[in-house]
């Protein structure tokens, strides 16, 4: 990843058909594929904040089928990238271990997120600290 925060983002294909689309996530010979450990949906509600987290080992493949969210992203609390995903901006968000995001989902609808990581969840790996407790101002609220 050469991004400044360990966060590169992947344009994804979407095959569109009469009967229904299939959209791509990952693949095993994808650039910055690190292995498979499990994945897993997550539903975000509108407005709602899910973060900070840092995964201490885990690297995290997120992709937003519905809906739209948005992702910041940082090491350090003082450096920051936002990153958007949804149906309109289908990609692949690929977050590395050490780095603190957090989400907010920016449809009316609830959202839902993908995601595809290298290792099976274990509690004591992650770190999660309130949202506010590092204050930070979305530079798109919807």
């Amino acid at each position: 990843m050469t991004m400044k925060t360990r966060a590169c983002l992947y344009p994804l294909e979407k095959k569109h058909s009469p009967n229904g689309s299939v959209y791509r996530a990952l693949r095993s010979t994808d650039q910055d594929f690190v292995g498979f450990g499990e994945a897993y949906f997550s539903e975000i509600h509108p407005n709602s904040v899910k973060g900070w987290k840092r995964h201490k080992k885990m690297t995290c493949n997120l992709v937003v089928p519905i809906g739209s969210v948005g992702f910041v992203v940082t090491e350090d609390f003082q450096n920051f990238d936002e990153f958007y995903l949804s149906n309109d901006c289908y990609a692949r968000l690929v977050i590395g271990p050490l780095v603190w995001f957090a989400f907010k989902g920016l449809s009316r609808e609830t959202s839902l997120l993908l995601n595809v990581a290298d290792l099976v969840h274990d509690a004591c790996e992650h770190e999660i600290r309130e949202f506010d407790s590092k204050p930070y101002k979305w530079k798109r609220n919807n």
